[in-house]
């Protein structure tokens, strides 16, 4: 069954779906609430080119794929179906659900939510969440998912946000991963290292000092980490520090001597050279366009 955004529910088959008429930003690509009465399913197999999240509100569904798995999904419940999987899916009584597609997500630009909407070793994941509070996110979502008031675009995204933040705490918490430990997945490792070094990348530190708070050996750990985004550690440091440093040039009164040593490079020197080697031009050249751009505002 295809829909298309309307701010006025759809109706096929008993089926009531409302595709809200709202902008989604990045990873979000499309909502919706669809109401299924008993019986109802597709009767065959298909496949997306999103991650498909359902997370029931009341209810059942059912999905089921080749050779014959089935996943029974109740009311708090979210089921997660990676791109590309085939299946179908049933209801044996009336259900309502909240629908999102999304599009797969990298560690390095969607943080936790990569664990779940990454790369799924299993064919689909069940999660178990906390129904008053994930159902208080979607009254919200719902509330403002009508309305076309300043903001409410923001306030849906910062609500779909919570609702699998919340999916993936639940998650952890099934997979018997205590809060505060490292993790054992990759990207759980990854992401613990990566924490490391934005928390400390002001300061001297090595790729052992960064390998030895995930407990794996220096050669295990960098593979790890490079196979998740594609740098060695001791990249990803520079780059960040190299990150921080534009934004500080761009937002802010510090000089580019000031930045460079509250960044922790050695020498000035060292620091253009491996700005101009990233950028393509030297850091004074932001200081510059900033301090043009505020000479031609009024007043200044």
């Amino acid at each position: 069954m295809k829909s298309v955004p309307h701010n006025s529910p759809a109706r096929t088959d008993g089926i009531v779906v409302w595709v809200p008429d709202k902008h989604l930003f990045p990873p979000f690509k499309l909502l919706s609430v669809v109401t299924y009465p008993a019986g109802s399913g597709d009767g065959e197999m298909h496949s997306h080119d999103f991650f498909q999240s359902v997370f029931v509100l009341s209810g059942q569904m059912i999905f089921t794929a080749p050779p014959g798995d089935r996943l029974v999904v109740e009311a708090g419940e979210m089921a997660i179906i990676p791109n590309g999987i085939p299946h179908e899916w049933a209801t044996a009584k009336r259900c309502k659900a909240l629908q999102c597609a999304t599009e797969p997500m990298l560690p390095g630009d969607n943080g936790d939510m990569a664990v779940l909407f990454g790369s799924l070793r299993d064919r689909w994941r069940k999660i178990r969440m906390d129904a008053a509070v994930a159902g208080a996110a979607c009254d919200t979502i719902l509330a403002e998912a009508g309305k076309n008031t300043p903001g409410s675009d923001i306030i849906v995204h910062a609500r779909l946000l919570e609702i699998f933040a919340l999916a993936y705490r639940a998650f952890r918490r099934s997979a018997g991963v205590q809060t505060g430990s490292i993790g054992t997945t990759d990207y759980e490792i990854y992401n613990h290292a990566v924490a490391f070094i934005r928390k400390n990348y002001r300061n001297a530190i090595s790729l052992r000092d960064v390998a030895a708070t995930t407990r794996l050996g220096v050669s295990r750990f960098s593979e790890l980490f490079k196979k998740q985004c594609g740098r060695s550690p001791m990249k990803y440091l520079a780059d960040y520090r190299l990150e921080r440093a534009a934004a500080l040039l761009a937002y802010s009164e510090m000089s580019v001597s000031s930045v460079a040593d509250h960044l922790g490079f050695d020498s000035v020197h060292y620091f253009s050279k491996a700005f101009k080697k990233h950028y393509g031009h030297a850091p004074s050249v932001i200081r510059e366009k900033q301090n043009t751009s505020s000479e031609k505002k009024p007043g200044g």
